[in-house]
C-alpha cells in the first residue's frame, strides 16, 4: 500500500464478476474500496485521472490478527477475463492467468515474485495498517469526488 495516510470508505461486493465489473466500468474516488470475502480491495492510485491501482488486503483472522498486503494489481491494464483470473487466484479459487508476453513468472502474490526471484530475505506478506471507514465516519475528504 503506496498511501499510508489514506482512510477508505468500503463497500461489500458479492462476487468476483461483481467486482471485476466495478473495477473495469468505472472510475473511483481514491478513497473507494470494496470487499470480497476475507479480502479489501483499497484504491491505491495516486489521483482519480491516473491509472487506477488497487492494492488487495486479506483482512484480520482469528491466526493472524493484522491486515496484510497480498497483491497490488493496476486494474486499468487489466482486462476482465484477466482480472478474474487474478481475483480468483487471490482467493484460492483459481490458477493465476497466464500472459503470454514471453518469459515471465506466473505467481499468485508479490511474495511469489520475490521467492521467484530468489531472494528469500523479503517478507511474505506485508503488514498493513488501513484505516477504514463507515460512510458516516468517511464523510466528505480531500479524494472524494
Amino acid at each position: 500500500m503506496m498511501h499510508t495516510n489514506r482512510a477508505w470508505c468500503v463497500a461489500r461486493v458479492d462476487s468476483a464478476e461483481q467486482l471485476v465489473e466495478k473495477l473495469t466500468q468505472y472510475s473511483w474516488c481514491c478513497c473507494t474500496g470494496f470487499e470480497l470475502g476475507n479480502y479489501l480491495w483499497l484504491n491505491d492510485a495516486t489521483s482519480e485521472d491516473g491509472a487506477q491501482e488497487y492494492s488487495c488486503v486479506r483482512k484480520p483472522t482469528e491466526d493472524d490478527p493484522h491486515y496484510r498486503q497480498v497483491e497490488s494489481i493496476t486494474v486499468s491494464w487489466c482486462k476482465p477475463r484477466e482480472l478474474i483470473g487474478y481475483i480468483e487466484s487471490i482467493h484460492g479459487e483459481a490458477e493465476p492467468p497466464s500472459i503470454d508476453s514471453g518469459p515471465v513468472v506466473v505467481a499468485r502474490s508479490n511474495s511469489d515474485v520475490v521467492a521467484a526471484l530468489g531472494d528469500q530475505s523479503q517478507p511474505k506478506h506485508i503488514v498493513v495498517k488501513p484505516r477504514i471507514e463507515t460512510p458516516e465516519q468517511h464523510g466528505r475528504c480531500p479524494y472524494c469526488a
